[in-house]
């Protein structure tokens, strides 16, 4: 995971964290001294802080599930194959270019995840489970 990755999940725990302190842990009430004794009445001032850290922190968990994303989608299109010819982005298993509509050759195919088999053997090892014997 990238830098922005990590950026997104840092924002992401401390915009949970947050929220947890302030909807849970906050208290808006101040003790006031009334003729029928001690009593607690609600704090305009405290209230509006709370509301306040409780938007913050919603932003935050947005915000860095966004971040978080992008940099899945950054590094996800950067590993793609791109075709030899005219370096547009292609399936793995292509042929034939989508975009320059020119055949891709077998030799250069990438390896497709982290298996030890080029595509090439993939493919040919398909078209022989197949049994049309195309290969």
């Amino acid at each position: 995971m990238k830098l922005l990755g990590w950026l997104g999940v840092v924002l992401v725990g401390a915009g949970v964290f947050g929220l947890v302190g302030f909807v849970g842990f906050y208290d808006i009430s101040v003790p006031t001294e009334v003729a029928d004794g001690p009593k607690r009445v609600v704090n305009l001032g405290l209230m509006h802080e709370r509301n306040m850290g409780v938007a913050l922190s919603l932003a935050a968990v947005v915000i860095g599930g966004a971040l978080v994303g992008l940099s899945h989608v950054a590094v996800t299109r950067s590993e793609r194959p791109r075709c030899p010819y005219c370096r547009e982005i292609i399936e793995e298993l292509a042929v034939v270019c989508p975009h320059c509509r020119r055949e891709q050759p077998r030799g250069a195919m990438r390896l497709v995840n982290d298996s030890s088999m080029p595509v090439k053997d993939q493919v040919d090892e398909w078209y022989r489970d197949r049994g049309d014997g195309a290969v």
